[in-house]
């Protein structure tokens, strides 16, 4: 997503408290569900706007490349596929590509746009999977024409030439997404991919995004900071309190990186597979009530490859490890990720003894993959965090594209703007970063001992709590640049108590 700028305003509205909720939406293009939904536009600028990976694999292209707004690729034979969504197994816990993670309301979205190139005239489609393993679907054909850039818009309703399977609505929500651009062998580029909730009549490769950094996954109370007076912030090997099946003199610590090798691997686990573990430091039960929300950031060095060991997962025990509770694993990336999970919701094996809000973890491990063969991983930091809090005023703290020209805020008792937007929120205090910054703003927020490893950066909104009722609030945001409305939810909410 496009994140140029920083400069936006803190629009004031009515006052919170009053009922109901007007928000500002531009005409024309309707909602995009990338924007919307997965918080990160189809707008071709990074290899996490696909499932990047799979595509390259998979899907019949070489010289796979997405860079400064354009995805380009060749074609090795005419049934060439762009995956944007892949259905998970259930039993996993999802991340974005993985369809699972934001399933597409059939019933909110229909139209699918595309700005594009292809080798010569020919015809595009695109196809769908309710979920893993069910019935494979497909649009009416769309003609594209040869040359240079144009854009095609597929009514996924439609009847017409090469619709088959189901109907796009017959299932309330779609997991698999993929995108066909053509017919011929040779090179593709696409400009961007929308899927809206009307046709759009100005589509363009820049929408206004806001992504909120506060409340989120890293702006409440840190486990390791608040308790330890540590972070886990791999500055140091005290960081971790012990490893398992990694080759000791690999294990380094440096730059405020922790880099390791596992050894050979020898369990079974379907296929041959690796046990590297990597136990955090810890001091008595951990408050499950209070510290609930796992981050980290860590590269996987390698390619991809699900089937022999790209997984992660955690581990954790109140008594002994032969009585742990075991997560499901998810899907790593290539490349430094950063990744978040609400462990209270989190899948866990069946054999698991506890879920987190259960348990009193005297021990919390980290199973960075699940690789055989010897894999190098660096962790950056990891954060163990509660709900971010408020009394009198709460920093809304945000970053947002510098084409948003206004940016509107709701507090949410939940996170479906369908159902309502949530009551306004004025801002008090509205303080905006610099173009191209990324250091903490004013107000400072003060740490009494060791720092955690990150904290939410961004512009300020002082959002005044002192008349709001107790409970349990999501930030809502709504920003416009006239032409395109998107909407974002906090990833996490703020408590309000007085």
């Amino acid at each position: 997503m496009h994140l140029l700028g920083l400069m936006l305003l803190c629009v004031v509205l009515l006052a919170l408290g009053l009922p109901g909720a007007t928000i500002t939406r531009a005409a024309g293009n309707g909602e995009d569900f990338a924007s919307n939904e997965l918080g990160n536009p189809w707008d071709m600028d990074g290899p996490g706007d696909i499932a990047f990976e799979y595509t390259r694999d998979n899907d019949n292209l070489s010289s796979l490349v997405i860079s400064g707004g354009e995805l380009q690729a060749t074609a090795k034979n005419g049934d060439p596929r762009i995956t944007l969504l892949l259905p998970n197994n259930p039993a996993i816990n999802p991340l974005p590509p993985e369809g699972g993670y934001r399933p597409v309301s059939t019933s909110k979205y229909r139209y699918l746009t595309v700005r594009m190139t292809a080798p010569g005239a020919t015809l595009a489609q695109l196809f769908w999977q309710a979920s893993l393993g069910s019935t494979f679907s497909g649009s009416a054909f769309q003609a594209v024409s040869g040359g240079g850039y144009q854009t095609i818009t597929i009514d996924l309703l439609a009847n017409g030439n090469g619709r088959t399977g189901n109907a796009w609505n017959a299932s309330s929500t779609i997991e698999g997404l993929y995108f066909d651009p053509g017919m011929l062998a040779g090179q593709y580029k696409i400009d961007y991919i929308r899927l809206s909730t009307s046709v759009p009549s100005a589509p363009d490769n820049v929408l206004p995004i806001t992504r909120i950094t506060s409340p989120s996954y890293i702006s409440g109370p840190d486990y390791a900071t608040n308790e330890l007076n540590d972070a886990w912030d791999m500055s140091e090997s005290s960081d971790v309190a012990a490893t398992h099946d990694l080759n000791a003199g690999s294990i380094s610590f440096s730059g405020g990186i922790m880099s390791a090798t596992n050894v050979q691997g020898t369990s079974n686990c379907g296929v041959l597979c690796g046990d590297a573990q990597v136990t955090l430091r810890s001091s008595g039960s951990i408050n499950t009530s209070k510290y609930k929300y796992f981050t980290y950031r860590m590269q996987l060095d390698g390619a991809q490859d699900t089937g022999n060991g790209s997984v992660a997962r955690v581990l954790w025990w109140s008594t002994k490890p032969e009585e742990a509770s075991i997560s499901s694993s998810w899907v790593i990336a290539e490349g430094f990720q950063t990744v978040s999970f609400d462990l209270s919701k989190f899948r866990l094996e069946p054999a698991s003894f506890a879920t987190w809000a259960n348990s009193a973890p005297i021990k919390f491990r980290f199973d960075p993959h699940e690789f055989a063969a010897p894999h190098a991983f660096h962790i950056d930091y990891v954060m163990l965090t509660g709900d971010s809090t408020a009394n009198a005023s709460f920093d809304i703290r945000y970053q947002a594209s510098s084409g948003a020209a206004t940016v509107q805020f709701f507090a949410d008792t939940d996170t479906n703007p369908d159902n309502g937007a949530g009551t306004p929120i004025s801002c008090a205090v509205a303080q905006t970063a610099a173009v191209g910054d990324s250091k903490v703003f004013l107000p400072l927020i003060m740490h009494f001992g060791a720092p955690p490893p990150v904290v939410p950066d961004g512009s300020t909104c002082r959002w005044n709590t002192a008349g709001v009722a107790a409970g349990s609030y999501f930030i809502h945001s709504v920003t416009s640049d006239g032409t395109d409305t998107t909407s974002a939810y906090s990833q996490t909410p703020v408590i309000v108590s007085h």
